[in-house]
C-alpha cells in the first residue's frame, strides 16, 4: 500500500487540494522513474481519502500495488518514489516533506510517501487509532466508516453527523457543504490501472459493473422513532450506533439504554 500526501494549510480550500493532488498524481505517473518502478507490478487500485483537522482539509491518496511474486522492499520503494512525487507536486505549486518526527517516540516517520506491505497495513493504520484488523481492502474502499485519529481529525461523515446535531448554520455544516461541492462528480476509487488483472480474474473493471443496491427493490421499514428519540439517541450514542441498532433490529434495546419507554 502506497500513500501519497502533500503539505497544506488551514486556508487551503478542499477543491484546490483535490485538483492539485490529481494533477500531481498524473505528473508522477508520467515520470520515467515511476514507470520503471511500476513496471514489475500486475496492477493497482487508487483511492482518495479526506479528513478535516486543526490544519484544515487533509486529502491523500492510497494505491494498492499488486505483484505476482515478490514485492519490492517497502522502504526502498518509498525512498525511490519520494523525489518523483515531490517534483510532481512542485509543478502544481505544492510541496511535501519526506519525514516528520513523532513527538511520542522521537522516531522519524515517513509522511510524503509511505509504503507498507499489505499484510502490515493494520500496523500502519494504528496511527489513526483504529482496530488492528482493519484490512487493506477496507482502507481502500470504506473511508466513510473510519473514525478520525482523535476528535481533532474528522472524516466527512463525522462532520455530517456533527452538522445534523448542531444544525445547518454550524461550522461543520458549512464544511460538509464544501466537501459536497469539492467532490461532486469525482470518483473516490479508480480501478482503471488494475483493469487487465481484474479481467484475467473475471472481476468487474468499473464500479458501474456492480449491481446498484437501489435497483434491487423498495426498502423495508424496520422501525420508526420519534423526533425526540432520534435527537437524544444521536446526541448520546452517535448516529452510527442508531443506524447499527436499526440494522440489527435493536432499536428497543437502544431505547432501554436511554430510559425510553
Amino acid at each position: 500500500m502506497v500513500t501519497y500526501t502533500a503539505a497544506h494549510t488551514i486556508s487551503d480550500p478542499l477543491e484546490k487540494l483535490l485538483v492539485g493532488l490529481k494533477a500531481a498524481k498524473r505528473n508522477l505517473t508520467q515520470s520515467r522513474t515511476y514507470r520503471h518502478l511500476a513496471a514489475s507490478r500486475t496492477g493497482s487500485v487508487s483511492a482518495t481519502e479526506i479528513t478535516y483537522g486543526s490544519k484544515g482539509w487533509h486529502a491523500h491518496q492510497h494505491d494498492a500495488w499488486f505483484f505476482d511474486l515478490a514485492a519490492p522492499d517497502p522502504n526502498k520503494l518509498a525512498d525511490e518514489l519520494f523525489d518523483p512525487w515531490l517534483n510532481a507536486l512542485t509543478k502544481e505549486g505544492m510541496s511535501a516533506v519526506q519525514f516528520y518526527r513523532d513527538k511520542r517516540t522521537g522516531e522519524n516517520r515517513r509522511i510524503g510517501v509511505d509504503v507498507r506491505a499489505a499484510w502490515d497495513a493494520s500496523e500502519y493504520l494504528t496511527k489513526f487509532d483504529r482496530e488492528r484488523n482493519w484490512s487493506l481492502a477496507k482502507e481502500m474502499t470504506e473511508g466513510r466508516s473510519k473514525q478520525g485519529r482523535v476528535q481533532d481529525s474528522l472524516t466527512p461523515w463525522e462532520l455530517l453527523e456533527d452538522a445534523i446535531i448542531r444544525g445547518k448554520d454550524s461550522p461543520t455544516a458549512k464544511l460538509w457543504i464544501e466537501y459536497l461541492r469539492a467532490t461532486k462528480g469525482k470518483s473516490a476509487i479508480s480501478l482503471m490501472p488494475a483493469a487487465k488483472l481484474l479481467k484475467e480474474l473475471g472481476m468487474p473493471t468499473r464500479l458501474d459493473d456492480f449491481i446498484d443496491a437501489n435497483s434491487v427493490g423498495v426498502g423495508e421499514v424496520i422501525g420508526k422513532v420519534s423526533d425526540h428519540y432520534f435527537d437524544r439517541a444521536v446526541r448520546e450514542c452517535g448516529l452510527g450506533s442508531l443506524l447499527e441498532a436499526a440494522r440489527n433490529s435493536a432499536l428497543p434495546e437502544l431505547g432501554g439504554m436511554l430510559n425510553f419507554v
